[in-house]
């Protein structure tokens, strides 16, 4: 499968949105200087408001460069990466 993407970096969240808001804005600086590459933030389930919360970090940044998958199912870690 060809994607295109130089560089796919997936984190996986769960009830630790302000972590992974710290953790993309130190790619931030970064991740622009990288062609072809993106960050996906798994959600695993949080119930805590944590997409909404990354989601409209994103949006006062406009950071293109990151996608938020909400799911509705806690998939464990690994599942989570595997989600990405």
């Amino acid at each position: 499968m060809e994607t295109g993407l130089t560089l796919l970096i997936v984190i996986v969240n769960y009830k630790t949105p302000d972590l992974t808001i710290n953790c993309l804005k130190s790619l931030s600086n970064q991740i622009v200087k990288i062609k072809n590459s993106h960050v996906v933030v798994v959600d695993n389930n949080s119930q805590d408001g944590s997409p909404e919360k990354i989601n409209q970090i994103i949006k006062e940044n406009n950071w293109q460069w990151v996608t938020v998958l909400a799911e509705s199912k806690n998939w464990g870690f690994s599942g989570g990466n595997n989600r990405g």
